[in-house]
């Protein structure tokens, strides 16, 4: 059973737009391949040499328009905020290092230095 589809997402989200253009440069390139292997009017079409090229096509530019989409994908709100590598660029250097400290000097305690 396939769940219900309230929540659509965008095109920006979809593999739809990908295997469309895809499909089209496949069809091209298998087009264009298969007319220019026959090497003569006196000859017939190759079929299988415009097949590969449809497949090479197909699956490059798949790949190629997929990983386009993925970088224009935008991050959540959420991931912008964190410590260490992920931390957040809200302070300056110096307000970073002085709740640094401060949270140092709280770890040490009553101590003496």
């Amino acid at each position: 059973m396939g769940a219900p589809k309230d929540d659509q997402h965008g095109w920006k989200q979809s593999i739809r737009p990908a295997l469309i253009l895809s499909l089209i440069f496949g069809v091209v390139a298998g087009a264009v391949v298969t007319i220019a292997s026959t090497g003569g009017t006196e000859n017939g079409l190759r079929f299988q040499f415009g097949f590969i090229a449809f497949l090479i096509a197909f699956v490059v530019g798949l790949v190629v328009i997929s990983l386009l989409m993925m970088a224009v994908k935008e991050n959540p709100d959420e991931m912008g905020r964190g410590s260490g590598v992920n931390r957040s660029s809200e302070l300056s250097d110096e307000e970073l290092k002085a709740a640094e400290r401060r949270e140092r000097n709280k770890r040490q305690g009553p101590q003496g230095h």
